[in-house]
């Protein structure tokens, strides 16, 4: 079954995968990000969680220190 996820939604493995929303375009800051106001503010809000994997729906996941991997990108 597919359907679009909603942020707050936890779903039922890996111990409880939390959906984030991450509104402006891609985790990725760049020319195509819808807004890109928005998508540095998702992109900071990413970057304050302790996490060692981030899935996107774009691109490749982020694994082994995730969040120090975000906090390194420049805004």
């Amino acid at each position: 079954m597919h359907r679009e996820l909603a942020g707050g939604e936890v779903l039922g493995f890996g111990g409880g995968a939390h959906v984030i929303a991450n509104p402006g375009g891609n985790t990725m800051l760049g020319v195509f990000n819808a807004d890109r106001q928005a998508a540095a503010g998702s992109f900071r809000r990413l970057a304050e969680l302790d996490v060692s994997l981030v899935c996107v729906g774009h691109g490749d996941p982020l694994t082994g220190d995730a969040s120090a991997r975000l906090r390194a990108v420049p805004l």
